[in-house]
């Protein structure tokens, strides 16, 4: 994806990415007929997004390695990071190879490595993977939560697997590090892009201009430049759906999601008025 130059498809794609991570975290509702929402945004989120979804299980993956749900989970959550290090290693090997094999590269792979690494472009890169994966990573994390209020032969299991019992210590310390993905991740991902935006306001306020815009622009395209610190509000939703009792649940969502509604039609962030009515 070539984010150098401004696209209003590019804005509706990043709008999509953002609402199909909201999606995701209700997978911890727990109702009738929660199961067939559940597969409907995981099939979704894998065709819509690239490297998205929770549907490993419905994938020729799983029906060739027949993967545990904690399996699925760890590939969920940690398959982003190791995407990230892949990229940056063929980089490397890729400078390595034009060091040692072009005579006229006037530097040497030290050199070369530095120049890469204050270009940011690996930072881009990483970030732009995890901006793709954040639908899939909050989904997943948030399932960990959703066990079946009913329980059989007094045993409760988990919705998204039957076969995953909720009473047992390996459930308690996949909680303790679902909370942990959930701070760190979920809430705090969106956090961390809103900070680096801040700390290169001059660059943002650039506008397609500048160069951060060609690194980072997937991050704030289409919003005006005077309100890209309105990004990732729509992040915050998933906060509602982290209390387990269903009333609170819904009680907090619709008081989030009203607030989320009035915020947006009072900035109207976007430079056109159709990505505002969209989002």
């Amino acid at each position: 994806l070539d984010f150098s130059r401004p696209s209003q498809s590019k804005s509706v794609w990043r709008i999509l990415i953002n609402y199909l991570s909201v999606l995701g975290s209700y997978v911890v509702y727990v109702a009738h007929g929660t199961d067939t929402f559940s597969t409907a945004v995981s099939s979704i989120q894998a065709i819509l997004v690239p490297g998205s979804g929770t549907g490993m299980n419905i994938s020729p993956i799983q029906c060739e390695l027949q993967l545990t749900y904690y399996e699925r989970y760890a590939a969920i959550i940690f398959f982003p990071a190791a995407a990230v290090l892949a990229c940056v290693a063929i980089n490397v090997i890729a400078i390595a190879c034009y060091t040692r094999f072009n005579c006229t590269a006037g530097s040497g792979f030290v050199a070369e490595l530095k120049a890469f690494w204050r270009s940011q472009k690996p930072l881009a890169v990483g970030a732009l993977v995890m901006f793709m994966a954040y639908p899939s990573m909050t989904a997943q994390a948030f399932s960990m939560f959703a066990c079946r209020p009913e329980a059989i032969g007094g045993v409760h299991y988990l919705v998204a697997d039957i076969a995953i019992s909720c009473d047992t210590t390996q459930h308690a310390l996949g909680l303790s590090f679902s909370w942990a993905v959930v701070f760190f991740l979920c809430a705090g991902m969106p956090v961390a892009f809103v900070w680096w935006l801040w700390r290169h306001e001059k660059e943002v306020r650039a506008g397609a201009s500048s160069p951060f815009f060609g690194l980072f622009g997937f991050l704030y395209q289409g919003y005006r430049t005077d309100a890209w610190y309105l990004y990732g509000w729509e992040s915050l939703v998933a906060v509602a759906a982290t209390t387990t009792d269903p009333v609170y649940q819904v009680a907090a969502l619709q008081l989030l999601l009203f607030t989320a509604f009035c915020t947006q039609m009072h900035f109207a962030p976007y430079q056109r008025p159709l990505l505002n009515y969209l989002e």
